[in-house]
């Protein structure tokens, strides 16, 4: 759909939005573990350089991956954007590559567009979607794209306008399930439990997807399909640290502390952003302070 059925591509999306940079080089490192040989992650390793400003580094992995895949949109215009901002010539021949791979006039810039937004670069995703939307104005893809820019960026009346002209041209569910995110911000829960019930199924590998289905239940307490929801996205992604915590969070508020303890470890693992999140919340004071395990839990989130 966009991208983030990819297990590692979502929780890095995740992780970046929050601003995690510990956590988003700690999943790249996990993901360089476990799939040594994927060239995606010098892909999306390259974006994160390119937006740090290393702009030789980033380039430097970006051709490392298009020596495997020279025609892949997303590789050829971040060379576009290093090579435009440093102002050199070769920069028009890669966008002239670009619109020749395109099969479409404005392709380029929908993967450009989805590309940052899964490094939570929202302002970016948001003008080059847009970009692309001009030359194609009834592809329902970009405009569901742009909807889902608009919910990160938590302009959700936006959203809800560019997901309404996706349904405009074409009434696919894969485009009805992102309202079930679009209606738990907006405070709408029954509206987003209703339709992540009714749709999930049709990005059923998406665990930020499973994450926030699990908050809606989470926050009507109904504890136990939270769980389900939460567990499904650690089936799709082991790793993926919101499923930890909040598993943490809901079996502190009921008491079974070494479930949550076990699950707050998984978490914190990806960084201080956890730990600080942990120690505010209300839920792990009772875990923070248990008899047992409390000095153990002040440990971990002070480490």
């Amino acid at each position: 759909m966009d991208g983030y059925s990819s297990p590692w591509v979502a929780m890095i999306s995740a992780l970046s939005s929050d601003g995690n940079t510990e956590g988003v080089e700690y999943a790249l490192k996990l993901w360089r573990a476990e799939k040594p040989d994927d060239a995606e992650i010098d892909l999306y390793e390259a974006g994160l350089k390119y937006l740090g400003d290393q702009l030789q580094d980033a380039e430097m992995l970006v051709n490392r991956f298009l020596e495997k895949f020279p025609d892949d949109l997303r590789a050829v215009m971040l060379k576009y954007t290093i090579l435009a901002q440093q102002s050199k010539d070769e920069a028009k021949e890669i966008i002239k590559h670009a619109q020749k791979v395109a099969e479409n006039r404005g392709d380029e810039w929908y993967a450009f567009g989805i590309f940052m937004m899964h490094l939570s670069n929202l302002d970016a995703a948001i003008r080059y979607l847009r970009k692309a939307i001009v030359f194609q104005p009834e592809n329902p893809k970009i405009w569901s794209g742009i909807g889902l820019a608009y919910i990160r960026n938590r302009e959700y009346e936006r959203a809800k306008e560019a997901y309404s002209r996706a349904g405009d041209f074409s009434d696919e569910r894969q485009n009805v399930v992102r309202f079930g995110t679009l209606e738990l911000f907006m405070g709408h829960i029954d509206r987003a439990i209703e339709i992540f019930e009714k749709n999930i199924q049709m990005d059923e590998n998406n665990p930020i997807l499973w994450n926030n289905f699990g908050l809606a239940y989470f926050l009507k307490e109904r504890y136990e399909d939270a769980q389900k929801c939460w567990e499904k996205a650690l089936e799709i992604n082991s790793y993926f640290p919101y499923a930890h915590y909040n598993i943490a969070c809901l079996n502190s508020r009921l008491g079974n502390f070494d479930v949550a303890f076990e699950h707050l470890k998984r978490a914190v693992e990806f960084g201080s952003y956890f730990k600080r999140v942990a120690m505010k919340d209300g839920d792990f004071q009772a875990l923070i302070n248990h008899p047992s395990l409390g000095d153990r839990v002040k440990k971990i989130l002070s480490e």
